[in-house]
């Protein structure tokens, strides 16, 4: 049927499993397998209603690090322009006038519509991967300055509900979706010398919503920390660090001088390229009562990133008994949302740090994320302060349970294809929220 009106309105179509059918460029699309390259929804917008992947032009996950050079780190946080309409349809091709909110916050918290809780049923008719054609959006806009385009520039959201359709100086420039996980692009190619602007469409709902049914106050916008990173050519593009015994073992995209320290003593240093290692004679171990860290340091070419390291092992003995370094340990642990009376979803480092000194004060050792990643300057915080933690992927989708059909409830073997992790074109989505 889908195919079949496809042809008789003359259009170029892609079909995907879901049933979606939308006016596409068929050169853009490469894949039809993940359900997320919808939008979610079926009109036609300003760089048309396309199936496009979810992380178009969207940098690969890495490491969470902000190197420490001068001038390699810009912060955009502050007031930004800002216009809301009810539905993205309503969107004028020219902004005349503009109101102001600041930069991370919710727009509801600032009488953009008002908040609202739900805890299990969806906030709208369930119909994957579709969204109400009345999506509300809010349209974000500042100006920023480069001053060594020599450089390669990145700018960076470490979260935004539901998705960021990004523009640099007027020209479209990435999509992501994922509203509690980072989003990484480069935008080298888009700007210049001097002054620059930065244009951000966020909708209130995307396909990839059906994924965030979270228990919580539902809200949304550029709710975390927004910034720009200046590289110098071929910098570090990765890093992954770990231990084995009394070993570091260090894997990363690039070259190197990386040094060791143990506090501010120097134990170790070599010019690496793509692997290290590092021997620590009786290293200190890491835990919640004396979590204890070591640093490393990359040096290239004027470029400064710092990461803490910890020897730790986790283990299960033969009493199921969970163990760390060998020792049972009792976790003694709490679910933590990011949560605040006035600015909802966004939390200072302050108001961070607060929640955590209250739970060190009560004997708490282990913090659940739930039910998504927080920011990731949050679990530096654990490793500094001494707490395991079990983090959770930008994944819920309990709202299924509501829909009325005859099932096995949440275990339904038998209706596998009432979920969306029973259906095959959703594998991806899901795959890529655990990854990231």
């Amino acid at each position: 049927e889908m195919l079949h009106r496809a042809k008789n309105q003359n259009r170029e179509a892609v079909v995907i499993a879901a049933g979606c059918y939308v006016e596409t460029d068929p050169e853009r699309v490469e894949k039809d397998d993940a359900i997320d390259l919808v939008i979610g929804n079926n009109r036609k917008s300003e760089i048309g209603t396309i199936l496009r992947e979810y992380l178009e032009n969207r940098e690969k996950q890495r490491a969470y690090y902000i190197p420490e050079n001068e001038g390699a780190y810009i912060l955009l946080n502050g007031e930004w322009n800002f216009k809301y309409y009810d539905a993205d349809y309503k969107e004028e091709k020219v902004i005349e006038l503009w109101d102001t909110i600041p930069v991370p916050s919710c727009w509801q918290m600032f009488g953009y519509e008002d908040p609202n809780y739900s805890n299990v049923s969806y906030p709208y008719p369930v119909d994957m991967p579709y969204v109400p054609d009345n999506n509300p959006m809010g349209i974000y806009m500042r100006e920023f300055e480069i001053k060594n385009k020599e450089n390669r520039h990145y700018i960076v959201f470490e979260g935004v509900s539901s998705n960021i359709e990004l523009y640099i100086n007027d020209k479209y420039a990435g999509y992501s979706q994922g509203s509690h996980l980072q989003s990484e692009f480069d935008i080298t190619d888009f700007v210049s010398t001097g002054k620059n602007k930065v244009l951000v469409k966020v909708r209130k709902w995307c396909s990839g919503s059906y994924l965030e049914d979270q228990d919580f106050f539902r809200m949304n916008g550029i709710f975390r920390d927004v910034y720009i990173l200046s590289h110098p050519e071929g910098h570090i593009k990765d890093i992954k660090v770990g231990t084995e015994n009394n070993k570091i073992i260090v894997d990363f995209e690039g070259n190197a001088k990386i040094s060791l320290y143990d506090g501010i003593n120097l134990i170790g240093e070599c010019n690496a390229d793509k692997k290290a290692e590092f021997i620590v004679e009786n290293p200190t171990k890491w835990n919640a009562e004396k979590p204890y860290l070591y640093k490393l340091v990359f040096e290239y070419n004027g470029e400064v990133i710092t990461l803490s390291i910890g020897f730790v092992e986790y283990s299960v003995n033969e009493e199921s008994a969970f163990c760390v370094n060998g020792v049972p340990v009792k976790l003694k642990g709490v679910n933590h949302h990011d949560t605040h009376p006035k600015n909802g979803w966004y939390m200072t480092d302050e108001d961070l740090m607060y929640d955590l000194l209250q739970m060190k004060k009560l004997n708490i050792n282990t913090i659940r994320t739930s039910h998504y990643p927080p920011t990731a300057k949050f679990l530096n915080m654990c490793d500094e302060l001494g707490f395991y933690v079990m983090l959770e992927t930008d994944i819920e989708t309990h709202g299924f349970i509501s829909r009325g059909y005859v099932g096995g409830g949440y275990d339904d073997q038998e209706n596998p294809e009432q979920w969306p992790c029973g259906r095959p074109e959703w594998k991806e989505s899901y795959v890529e929220r655990m990854v990231r």
